[in-house]
């Protein structure tokens, strides 16, 4: 996390945890007893952060499949991998995190070109394994080209989405 986020997280569960302490004082608790309301709102907020943060993630996993068959079509037809990654970011779920990854990651492509990739693998890995492999074979597929590692990326692609997609059903049978 950066340095404001980490500051804003502090600052959170410090006032959380403060106003949870207040109460329990109001309530008539002795002073002892209230300092537990800091551990409560550092717990809480962290639960909250957590929970926020995995529901990002799966989002991000429930669409890479997407990403990928279209990428697979993109490429195939023309072969400019940040443009083809740009265009099927268009594709993916309007607001949603994936959607803005990729239209960063394709513009990020776009202005750096290839030295990049090494900082978008740390990115995605950061967010989701998942991503970080899709990032690998975004990578490979820029750096090496031509058609036979088109036909490579595709047959990766559909094993990679094979995977994603059961996990997804699988996630869905269980919360449901």
């Amino acid at each position: 996390a950066s340095g404001r986020e980490e500051f804003l997280l502090w600052a959170t569960r410090i006032t959380i945890g403060g106003g949870l302490t207040l109460v329990m004082l109001v309530v008539g608790l002795p002073i002892i007893t209230s300092l537990i309301g800091l551990v409560a709102g550092y717990v809480l907020v962290n639960g909250l952060v957590t929970r926020a943060w995995n529901r990002m993630r799966t989002d991000v996993e429930a669409e890479i499949p997407t990403l990928l068959s279209g990428l697979k079509s993109a490429i195939s037809t023309a072969p400019n991998v940040p443009q083809a990654l740009a265009d099927t970011a268009r594709t993916l779920r309007a607001g949603g995190p994936l959607r803005s990854w990729a239209e960063k990651t394709a513009s990020q492509m776009h202005a750096e070109g290839q030295p990049c990739i090494e900082s978008l693998r740390k990115e995605a890995a950061a967010i989701s394994s998942s991503l970080a492999v899709c990032v690998e074979l975004i990578g490979r597929m820029w750096t090496t080209g031509g058609q036979g590692y088109a036909q490579a990326f595709e047959n990766a692609a559909d094993n990679l989405r094979d995977v994603l997609s059961a996990r997804v059903l699988a996630r869905a049978r269980g919360s449901g």
